[in-house]
């Protein structure tokens, strides 16, 4: 009898040792913590939030700032939108880095049209049984896709751009006050006018050009549809311009500027031939070429580039 009640208190007990191992591998993970997170943001649960986060390591937020992300009824936004699409991450690129007490989990994901692969970093710090969460950053994000962006931009833009100047030079010759609206004798609508000398450097005549005036940070957009012969010379703006309000700053900068300090930067051209140079051309994303050869060619031409992303890139490839 004294055997068989011995026999069942150690399979009793083998029992509540597994049962709280089993419980313990469970609660203390990162991604037990990011679950009751997102059950609090859902239910507005401001209270239960607060047991999983340490407050301390959001220093550019209050606990005020934070309390109102988590109460609000509308969509999820801020640090609290991060780590409720963390708690939902189904895919497998998650890189787990312990650090004693803290565990940095790093979220990598395909970021913004151009498919640049960047992270959500979460650190953890363990709490005994449970973890909570000690900061959170997607600083990482922006830099790097503003790099791979730029790449991008470059490679198709900056063809295009050498080729428009080899195909059009705009200058201004003369800025001068006009009126568009006259009422005995008195101007009701003045405008300011720029008078613009366009000069055809192609073999092909040009049916329409676009182009912005910018000075003094003031911006104006412009579009010529007169036809220019090839290697050919027109004036073109004598009646047309910009109405002018003697009361706002720009517009009186504007019309106060001299034709050298014009800076004038052509978007398209149209040619009569229906070819056609368009800076803000985009092919869809399917037609991207790939990463490897936009970063290639944005080291072969001196863009903008960081030692890091060549090593972030090797990075992210050995997750695949």
């Amino acid at each position: 009898m004294k055997k068989k009640i011995l026999t069942i208190a150690v399979a009793v007990a083998v029992l509540l040792i597994g049962g709280t191992l089993v419980l313990y591998k469970t609660v203390h993970s990162p991604f037990y913590t990011l679950k009751q997170l997102s059950n609090c943001i859902n239910n507005h649960d401001w209270n239960g939030f607060e047991k999983y986060i340490d407050l301390s390591g959001f220093k550019q937020l209050n606990d005020v700032a934070l309390k109102s992300m988590v109460e609000s009824t509308g969509e999820p936004f801020g640090v609290v939108k991060i780590l409720k699409d963390a708690a939902n991450f189904s895919s497998e690129k998650k890189e787990i880095i312990p650090m004693g007490k803290l565990t940095v989990v790093r979220f990598w994901q395909k970021y913004s049209d151009y498919d640049v692969p960047a992270y959500t970093e979460i650190v953890f710090r363990s709490e005994g049984f449970f973890y909570v969460v000690a900061s959170v950053s997607d600083d990482d994000i922006e830099p790097r896709v503003g790099i791979v962006s730029r790449l991008y931009s470059e490679y198709f833009e900056k063809p295009i751009k050498e080729e428009i100047e080899k195909s059009v030079k705009i200058s201004v010759s003369k800025v001068y006050e006009g009126c568009s609206n006259w009422v005995l004798g008195t101007c009701f609508e003045p405008i300011t006018m720029v008078e613009r000398k366009i000069e055809n450097l192609s073999d092909e005549a040009i049916k329409k050009i676009e182009y912005n005036f910018s000075v003094y940070g003031v911006i104006k957009f412009q579009a010529d549809s007169t036809l220019i012969k090839p290697k050919s010379t027109i004036v073109v703006g004598k009646k047309s311009g910009w109405r002018y309000n003697p009361f706002i700053e720009e517009d009186v900068a504007l019309r106060n500027a001299k034709p050298e300090q014009f800076e004038i930067n052509v978007s398209r051209i149209e040619f009569e031939s229906g070819k056609s140079l368009d800076v803000y051309y985009r092919p869809d994303v399917k037609n991207y070429p790939p990463q490897e050869d936009v970063i290639a060619w944005g080291l072969q031409n001196h863009v903008f580039m960081t030692d890091s992303l060549d090593s972030w890139v090797k990075h992210y490839d050995s997750l695949k």
